[in-house]
C-alpha cells in the first residue's frame, strides 16, 4: 500500500529456506524485513521464518508493515515468537484516520485491533509508529503522539518520504517544524537528513543495524557518495529471486531505478544467493565500490546516497 503501484505478485514466491547459508552465517543476527516489494505479514511463511531466525542465538527481527488486514490470532502468535530485542514497525502515516490519504487500502480498524493483540502479549516486542510527513498530517501530528502512547508504542518516528513525485501532498519541512511541535518531557529528538526520532522513555539508544561483516568497506575513500552501507545504515538486501545486494536502494524489481542488471550484464546471476557462496557475492560488490571513485557512481549509489545528486543523475 502506498502511493507507488505494484503489479501483484505470488505470496509464496519467496522460499526462505533456500537461503539458510545466509541465515545461518556466523556473525548474521540482525534481520530487517522491511517490504520492498510488498507487506511482510502477507508472505505465507511468515511466522515459520521467524522462528528458525529465533533459534538462532542474539538474533534479532525488525518487521515493517502497514498492519492491516490481519487477524488477532496471527498477530498473537507473531508477538509470541518474537521478543523484546525484537521490533515490528507500523507504516501510519497520520493518526489511524488520516493516514488512509496516503496509505490507500489501509484499514484502520485491523490495524488498531492488531496493535493490542501485540501490546498484550507477554515479552512482546518493541513498537515504533513510523511516520511520513505531508501536508495533510503535519497538523495532526500531536494527535498522532497521543494515539501512539495510549496504544502501547516505544517509538514514533517522523520521516520525509523518498518519493516526492506527488507535490499535491506537499512533502516540504525542516526538522523544526516537527520538533518545534513536541512538548513531551520524556521526548528527545535526534536530527539525521530531516529525520526526527521521539523515543518515548528515558532509556536505550539509536541503534544501527548491523547484518553482515562489511569492515571492508569502511576505507574506501569517495567524494561524489557517502554510501550508508559503509556505516551500515543501510543493510544488504534479499530479492524475491535470491539476488543479494549491499542495500534496498539495489532492487531491480521494485523501483523500477536499478540498472544493476545492466551494470553486470552476465555476471548478474553471480549475485543470486541460490547458486552462489555469501562470500563470493560479496567479492562481486566490489564492482560497484569501484565505481565510487569514479565520476559516473553506479546510479543506484547514486539516487541513494548521493552528496550532488543533481549533477550525477543526468549521466
Amino acid at each position: 500500500m502506498g502511493e507507488r503501484e505494484k503489479a501483484a505478485i505470488p505470496s509464496d514466491l519467496f522460499d526462505w529456506e533456500a537461503y539458510k547459508n545466509l541465515l545461518d552465517r556466523d556473525g548474521v543476527t540482525k534481520f530487517h524485513l522491511c517490504g520492498n516489494y510488498g507487506d511482510p505479514i502477507y508472505y505465507k511463511h511468515l511466522l515459520r521464518l521467524c522462528e528458525y531466525i529465533k533459534t538462532k542465538p542474539e538474533s534479532e527481527i525488525t518487521i515493517h508493515t502497514n498492519g492491516s488486514y490481519k487477524t488477532n490470532e496471527f498477530w498473537g502468535e507473531l508477538a509470541t515468537i518474537l521478543q523484546p530485542e525484537d521490533t515490528l514497525v507500523f507504516s501510519i502515516d497520520g493518526t489511524l484516520s488520516n493516514s488512509v490519504i496516503y496509505r490507500k487500502g489501509a484499514d484502520p480498524k485491523s490495524i488498531q485491533s492488531g496493535i493490542q493483540a501485540v501490546v498484550g502479549a507477554p515479552n512482546r516486542p518493541q513498537l515504533k509508529w513510523k511516520h511520513l510527513v505531508f501536508s495533510y498530517n503535519i497538523d495532526t501530528i500531536e494527535e498522532a503522539i497521543d494515539q501512539a502512547i495510549s496504544l502501547g508504542f516505544d517509538q514514533i518516528e517522523f520521516q520525509q518520504p523518498h518519493y516526492r513525485n506527488d507535490t499535491s501532498l506537499g512533502v516540504d519541512w525542516e526538522v523544526d517544524d516537527i520538533a518545534n511541535r513536541i512538548e513531551y518531557k520524556f521526548a528527545w529528538v535526534t536530527d539525521f537528513k530531516n529525520q526526527v526520532q521521539i523515543i518515548m522513555s528515558d532509556e536505550g539508544e539509536n541503534e544501527k543495524w548491523i547484518t553482515l561483516p562489511l569492515d571492508y568497506l569502511r576505507n574506501v575513500t569517495v567524494s561524489s557518495i557517502f554510501p550508508k552501507c559503509m556505516n551500515q545504515t543501510f543493510l544488504p538486501f534479499v530479492e524475491l529471486d535470491g539476488t543479494f545486494v549491499p542495500c534496498c536502494w539495489m532492487s531491480t524489481s521494485a523501483f523500477k531505478i536499478g540498472k544493476l542488471k545492466e551494470f553486470y550484464g552476465e555476471d548478474y546471476a553471480k549475485l543470486n544467493l541460490k547458486n552462489n557462496s555469501v562470500d563470493d557475492i560479496m567479492q562481486q560488490w566490489n564492482k560497484i565500490i569501484a565505481t565510487w571513485k569514479t565520476d559516473t557512481p553506479l546510479y543506484n549509489c547514486v539516487e541513494a546516497c548521493g552528496t550532488n545528486k543533481e549533477d550525477k543523475l543526468g549521466k
